[in-house]
């Protein structure tokens, strides 16, 4: 498998490790150079510096040809930027309006991706309308199906889950899988719910 790693701390040396001794194909993005010369020569693969968030690294990273793409930084934020940015997309449905989403918002608009976002909380999603002239905010409960269904969901190409409740991310991310959504990102703080994710592209720990 061809398979891009971004960000090489102590769990992504691990991950590259393991990921080499398997035969991948794997190039590494990491933004400091320091971290980047402690990549063993021994090991096999790419190493390109730069930001994980940078398209332009992702595109000399091949990353939208890639079988994977894993994020390891340090910042959910980042990661689920990364997870999003490595593959070609113009429409992203976000679950729940917290800070992440407002981030990921604005990275995704440099980028001219549309972006929907639905939040439940009143207050919530007016200040994100206020925030966010070009992105479509509608007040309604993110977790509930017909309310994805009725957004549009089957015509989206990701789904991004940022409840602030795990097993709810878990669940409607799998809702959004079943209705041919292909680059799904539920948000999971909980190590013990990862069995749930096993058969998930792009968990984001």
């Amino acid at each position: 498998m061809n398979i891009v790693v971004a960000g090489v701390g102590k769990a992504g040396h691990a991950l590259v490790r393991q990921l080499d001794a398997e035969g991948h194909d794997v190039t590494v993005i990491e933004s400091k150079s320091q971290v980047l010369e402690q990549t063993p020569d021994y090991l096999d693969v790419v190493g390109l510096q730069g930001s994980g968030t940078d398209v332009d690294v992702l595109r000399e990273a091949r990353a939208a040809k890639a079988n994977l793409v894993i994020a390891a930084t340090s910042t959910d934020e980042t990661d689920i930027v990364i997870c999003l940015l490595g593959r070609g997309l113009k429409e992203v449905m976000i679950a729940g309006g917290s800070r992440i989403a407002a981030y990921l918002a604005t990275r995704l608009l440099d980028i001219n991706i549309a972006v929907k976002i639905i939040e439940k909380n009143p207050d919530k999603a007016l200040d994100l309308a206020l925030r966010f002239p070009d992105v479509t905010v509608i007040c309604r409960d993110g977790t509930d199906q017909a309310t994805l269904l009725s957004e549009n969901l089957d015509g989206m190409d990701g789904f991004v889950s940022l409840t602030d409740n795990d097993e709810e991310n878990v669940i409607i991310s799998m809702f959004a899988e079943q209705q041919g959504v292909e680059h799904v990102v539920p948000k999971v703080n909980r190590v013990e719910l990862g069995f749930l994710l096993e058969n998930r592209a792009s968990p984001m720990p």
